[in-house]
């Protein structure tokens, strides 16, 4: 009975054997991904990932953040106290022409209507009466207006404004 020879075995022997090296080499796969070289690579591998990953981040925040940076000179700049005064004071530059021939023509209606009102203040002046040959009779006790020979009487003191001066004159007679 001793059937298989030495270097032999029955298909059985065979069969385990092959399950025993399948075995060992499904544990010596666990040991070598086990193996602190092994473990090490890894977490190398996965540490240069995720600095790879950080840096870009980082990269785009600071990009993000520089945008931002410059976007606000452009508005400190166009908003700056200096420019704005520049600004205007080219406007108004502009602007001083017109504004000086606008006063101008306000000046010139101005003196226009202010002769036409002279002239319509002449034209009723009592001045301008007395200028045409007449007087004006005032009381010289309170200064009222002679308009009438019934406003005085004989022996009142009147002063007769005239176009050169004023005249002293004593009522002689009142009669109507």
């Amino acid at each position: 009975m001793g059937g298989g020879g030495a270097g032999g075995g029955g298909p059985r022997q065979r069969h385990g054997l092959g399950q025993a090296m399948q075995r060992a080499d499904r544990a010596l796969l666990r040991l070598n991904g086990q193996s602190p070289q092994a473990r090490l690579q890894l977490l190398q591998r996965r540490q240069q990932d995720l600095a790879r990953r950080l840096a870009g981040v980082w990269q785009q925040q600071h990009e993000r953040r520089l945008a931002r940076l410059r976007h606000a000179a452009v508005v400190l700049r166009n908003g700056h106290p200096q420019r704005r005064l520049d600004a205007l004071g080219e406007r108004l530059q502009r602007l001083q022409p017109r504004a000086e021939a606008a006063m101008a023509r306000q000046l010139q209606r101005d003196g226009l209507r202010l002769r036409a009102l002279a002239r319509s203040m002449e034209a009723v002046s009592p001045l301008a009466t007395v200028a045409r040959g007449y007087a004006i009779l005032t009381r010289e006790d309170d200064g009222r207006l002679v308009r009438s020979p019934l406003d005085v009487a004989p022996g009142d003191a009147l002063k007769a404004r005239v176009q050169d001066g004023v005249i002293d004159v004593v009522v002689r007679d009142a009669g109507a």
